[in-house]
């Protein structure tokens, strides 16, 4: 899990957003990636902060299917539409 914080402008913008493991080492995510269990999505959204708001991006990741979106933090309701990868 990756913290970031700060001030985000008040417009309408595409972000990119990614979820994937982590891992201490590179070489765990190399190993990982061959044996099929080190999973990743990213892409490109739209999305519309609203003034004061708190955002929190959420994921899953799962060999069916994954997924990552933002989320408003005091609703947990999607603002974005999900980015997936099969």
């Amino acid at each position: 899990l990756v913290a970031v914080e700060g001030a985000t402008p008040v417009v309408p913008m595409k972000v990119k957003i990614k979820a994937s493991h982590a891992t201490g080492a590179p070489i765990q995510q190399l190993f990982g990636q061959a044996a099929g269990s080190f999973l990743s999505v990213e892409g490109v959204t739209d999305f519309a902060p609203a003034p004061g708001g708190n955002y929190v991006v959420k994921g899953e990741l799962s060999k069916g299917g994954s997924s990552v979106w933002i989320e408003d933090a005091a609703t947990n309701q999607p603002v974005t539409q999900k980015v997936t990868a099969k």
